[in-house]
């Protein structure tokens, strides 16, 4: 399993681009794409950065194209030597006119090949995005908005609360309903965190 998966702590997700594969992040068994809603931006593909002062705070997002309107997302994590180096199968989702990612992932590098990893049951990441020229920002939705939510009752979503170390958030809701909930929340800030730029370097 990805270290990553466990690394950052949700206060810090407005503060590095690793808020990608933060603990705060919820999981969902559905994806949010239906195979009528995901969209291909020829704009994403490239490597990306975060404006890190220290060669151990950086990490680099590689978009290749792969099947259908899907990406595959290379991530490198420089804070480990050598590089730590996850890998994800990605779609954009459009809904309305706003961005949004469905990241699974699939493996991981060691020694130079890449090690399929299959989860049981799927974990979708889900987030919104926003693509501007080479400048590239996401925001995962957000577990600890989510727990608050369930616990006051002004959320009711259908969820499981994983029994592991973290009490992750697991996302039972079909893709229909996930959809409609994203939408609702998708100008609220508290929902989705917001990551640091990360920009373009080819």
């Amino acid at each position: 399993m990805a270290k990553l998966l466990r690394r950052v702590s949700c206060a810090a997700v407005a503060a590095t681009a690793l808020a990608f594969l933060a603990s705060c992040v919820t999981y969902s068994i559905h994806p949010l794409y239906d195979g009528t809603n995901s969209v291909f931006e020829p704009g994403l593909v490239g490597t990306w950065t975060n404006d890190a002062a220290k060669e151990s705070d950086r990490v680099t997002f590689a978009f290749e194209k792969a099947d259908a309107n899907s990406y595959k997302l290379t991530l490198s994590d420089f804070s480990y030597n050598p590089p730590e180096v996850d890998v994800f199968s990605v779609f954009l989702v459009k809904l309305n006119g706003r961005l949004f990612y469905d990241a699974e992932q699939t493996g991981v590098m060691a020694n130079g090949k890449e090690r399929f990893i299959r989860y049981m049951p799927s974990s979708h990441l889900i987030g919104r995005v926003s693509l501007a020229g080479d400048t590239l920002r996401y925001g995962p939705l957000d577990e600890g908005w989510l727990k608050e939510g369930f616990k006051s009752g002004k959320i009711k979503l259908a969820h499981e609360i994983l029994d592991n170390k973290e009490d992750d958030v697991m996302l039972t809701v079909s893709t229909a309903e996930l959809q409609k909930f994203v939408l609702e929340h998708a100008d609220d800030d508290k929902a989705f965190g917001q990551s640091d730029a990360l920009h373009r370097v080819k």
